[in-house]
């Protein structure tokens, strides 16, 4: 009977803490790189100061970034008066050894404190998969480019065989016209003047005719 009053008071503070703090945090991360985690509280009062406790082997594998330093410090310090009932925050952490590791979120006021477990698994080979996946994009979004910008040569091409078959199709049609164009009407005045030159030249031929003749008499 005693053990079954136990367990429903186990159930009944996880109950309590669950409803109590809203800490969402990623299951995996990449070691030494930053991951962000959010904490809510209820059903608290005031300020609280916050520590995210993270250990391996009794040494402190966490840093946490603090805004009074603007720098990651060690998570094994509290970020005073971080927290107040009601507000959501932005725990930004980063750790720096790879594993499974169960931690403790602290919340301390004064003399008072409350703890509340979260699991996380480090793995520096996510970095690479992280890379590599950032790649896969990176070419993607290259091969996209290049797929539009060959669709634009195509379409440019195309353009300029329809223009020249247009041009070619006008100029074909254009060229009796031109031959036309060609032709000049010969007035009867201008038929005249071009005979008389012919006909003054046979009688300048026939006149220097004569003068040898008389010579050679």
């Amino acid at each position: 009977m005693k053990k079954v009053i136990l367990l429903v008071i186990i159930l009944l503070l996880n109950l309590v803490s669950a409803s109590t703090v809203d800490f969402d945090c990623p299951n995996e991360a990449v070691m030494n790189e930053e991951f962000v985690c959010t904490l809510q509280i209820f059903d608290f009062e005031g300020i609280w100061d916050l520590k995210v406790d993270l250990t391996n082997n009794g040494e402190t594998i966490a840093r946490i970034y603090s805004e009074e330093k603007q720098d990651f410090q060690s998570s094994y310090y509290y970020l005073k008066e971080f927290i107040e009932v009601g507000e959501k925050e932005e725990v930004r952490l980063k750790v720096e050894e790879e594993g499974d590791f169960s931690g403790l979120l602290k919340l301390r006021q004064g003399s008072k404190t409350e703890s509340f477990d979260f699991d996380i698994n480090v793995d520096k080979t996510l970095e690479k998969d992280s890379l590599k996946e950032k790649e896969e994009d990176i070419k993607e979004v290259n091969d996209s480019r290049e797929e539009v910008s060959n669709l634009k040569e195509e379409i440019i091409k195309e353009k300029i065989v329809k223009e020249q078959k247009v041009i070619s199709l006008n100029q074909e049609y254009n060229e009796p016209i031109m031959l036309e164009e060609k032709l000049v009407y010969e007035s009867k005045n201008s038929k005249i003047l071009r005979y008389s030159v012919y006909g003054f030249s046979l009688f300048l031929i026939f006149l220097i005719t004569l003068l040898i003749k008389e010579k050679s008499w």
